[in-house]
């Protein structure tokens, strides 16, 4: 019994694809009647596709429209800014007048700043004096309503929207060493498995106690790192 069921559906299978085979093709015509038909989802998309590719073929820009805008290429500014870009790690929506507030009394910034919302939860804020934005930048990192803050520097020749923000300064602390192996040169290369080292001031600032401290830009889009495995001499692991 199995045979004959066997026998018979390739028997059937030769003689449906005999069929296909003997369907009456010519240039630009299909017999629909003996054709395979597609699926009817089949259908619905490649309809959809012939109508987005008829509606791309009807755009396009007018004369008018297509005429050419020059720029100069270095605008001449009266006065030099200092822009730090800032993202706010939040869903809420943001008051700038609040955020100026705020950041003032925080910053205390002599010469002041000026606040500015470009959308997606990112503020500019204006310095007009670099070393008051380089201090806001050296005290990392910083939040708002226990919301997480990402900063950084903000030339202009780009549109806003298409800043990306990834990284933020961390102090971090680094434990169970030997107390021969607390040396500033310890700290910036452990520092260094981490992220990337901010520059220090004074070599004092390392130190701090029975543990170094040391700060470290850290890419956000990153799980934090819990530790280190190091090798101290003679490859011994702590």
């Amino acid at each position: 019994m199995h045979r004959v069921s066997a026998s018979r559906n390739i028997s059937t299978h030769l003689h449906n694809h005999e069929n296909l085979l003997n369907l009456p093709l010519e240039l630009g015509k299909v017999d629909e009647t003996r054709a395979p038909r597609l699926p009817d989802r089949c259908e619905r998309l490649w309809a959809n596709v012939d109508d987005i590719l008829k509606n791309w073929t009807r755009l396009y820009l007018t004369e008018e429209e297509g005429e050419r805008v020059y720029l100069e290429n270095d605008p001449v500014e009266d006065e030099k800014n200092f822009v730090l870009a800032a993202q706010f790690l939040t869903r809420k929506v943001l008051n700038v007048e609040a955020i100026g507030k705020t950041f003032k009394l925080l910053w205390k910034a002599r010469d002041g700043f000026k606040v500015c919302d470009v959308g997606n939860h990112t503020m500019l804020f204006v310095f007009e004096v670099e070393s008051e934005a380089e201090r806001v930048l050296a005290m990392e990192p910083w939040t708002y309503d226990k919301h997480l803050i990402l900063l950084k520097w903000y030339d202009g020749k780009c549109p806003a929207h298409t800043l990306r923000f990834s990284t933020v300064k961390f102090w971090l602390q680094i434990h169970g060493l030997p107390v021969n192996r607390l040396t500033f040169e310890m700290a910036m290369e452990l520092g260094k498995s981490v992220g990337v080292v901010s520059r220090l001031e004074h070599r004092d600032q390392v130190i701090g106690g029975d543990f170094l401290r040391v700060q470290v830009s850290i890419d956000v889009s990153k799980p934090l790192c819990w530790g280190r495995k190091v090798l101290l001499g003679q490859n011994r692991e702590d």
